[in-house]
């Protein structure tokens, strides 16, 4: 009959239905979970409130540049903008810091982006960026926590650990290419969904930045910050090759990785893409590969490819470097070839 058929569509929608009988009438009431729809239009014409804040929080330098040209691309303005992590005590004191700035502000709505592994004293120790957000939620009153969105951002993609930062925070925002439309259409639903009345017309904040006219600003900016970070990253791998833990050297690939899921569109895709599936398929390892050091040294060079670097010049294990002064320094792996730009 179709009570029945109205039970078994529920059903398939993941929720479920009752039917009442009044003096008045019948009322049939349908409970399922539903995503909020949003259309090309609905992000082509979408902004923030005038009034909005913007946090981002990650420990990574070349990670709070992409959080910055992120915000632009929002339309957020820079003197809304708060960046976060750089420091020892912003990490440990998060969720007290973020509760000032949000209670500082009580007529604004916030934005919050936190990286799930802040690293502190040089990745001695690692800070759960969604452990600050959860802390945050119960911290502030109900009032305040309303007007915030909080996020994690990070590279994991394990339905486990979406679960998790889902349970912590409002959302999950996967490291993604900097391009202003998938920016959007990552962050309005989750948004709209935590904001329902939302204005989208002129009265909001500006559609348009700098960065988002012209994307080539910020593809420079985070190339550069990136270039930087994977030197710097490239030297951590390197100098724990002498036996140090795998655990260790998973952290730090798995850092080089979120940085390539951040790099704006434009950059060398093809190679971006071939040194992240060459960080996946380490995934799960639980000890030195026995390969680890030709695996290196095809990372090293992608990496070299993909921020602009010149490709490292190979020297024979017998040449002496006493005729490179003023060049870069010598980066020497167990296999005793090394490499000098």
């Amino acid at each position: 009959d179709g009570a029945w058929i109205m039970a078994r569509c529920a059903d398939a929608l993941g929720g479920h239905c009752t039917i009442r009988f009044d003096t008045w009438g019948t009322v049939f009431e349908l409970q399922c979970p539903v995503a909020i729809h949003v259309g090309d239009d609905v992000v082509r014409n979408f902004a923030f409130p005038r009034n909005v804040r913007a946090i981002g929080i990650d420990d990574l330098a070349v990670q709070r540049v992409v959080m910055k040209s992120l915000f632009n691309m929002l339309g957020i303005p820079s003197e809304a903008q708060l960046l976060l992590g750089g420091t020892p005590k912003e990490i440990d004191m998060l969720y007290k810091i973020l509760a000032v700035e949000i209670e500082a502000h009580p007529d604004c709505p916030f934005l919050v982006l936190a990286d799930e592994n802040l690293d502190v004293d040089n990745g001695l120790r690692t800070v759960s960026g969604s452990e600050h957000l959860e802390k945050l939620r119960l911290h502030l009153s109900p009032e305040a926590e309303a007007r915030t969105l909080l996020l994690v951002r990070s590279a994991n993609d394990s339905d486990s650990d979406r679960r998790m930062y889902a349970s912590r925070a409002h959302g999950v925002l996967n490291k993604e290419p900097l391009v202003q439309e998938g920016v959007l259409r990552a962050i309005v639903p989750l948004w709209l969904r935590r904001f329902r009345n939302t204005e989208t017309d002129d009265s909001s904040s500006s559609k348009n930045s700098t960065l988002a006219d012209n994307p080539l600003l910020s593809l420079v900016a985070v190339r550069d910050a990136l270039a930087t970070e994977v030197t710097e990253l490239l030297r951590k791998l390197e100098a724990t090759d002498d036996g140090g833990e795998w655990k260790r050297k998973w952290r730090l690939l798995h850092m080089v990785k979120g940085n390539l899921q951040s790099m704006p569109i434009g950059g060398p895709r093809d190679v971006i893409n071939s040194a992240i599936a060459c960080i996946e398929q380490l995934r799960g390892v639980t000890e030195e590969p026995v390969d680890w050091d030709e695996q290196l040294d095809n990372l090293r060079l992608m990496l070299y490819d993909v921020v602009g670097l010149p490709l490292p010049k190979r020297l024979a294990p017998g040449d002496e470097l006493n005729d490179l002064k003023g060049r870069s320094p010598v980066m020497v792996v167990r296999t005793n070839i090394r490499y000098v730009t």
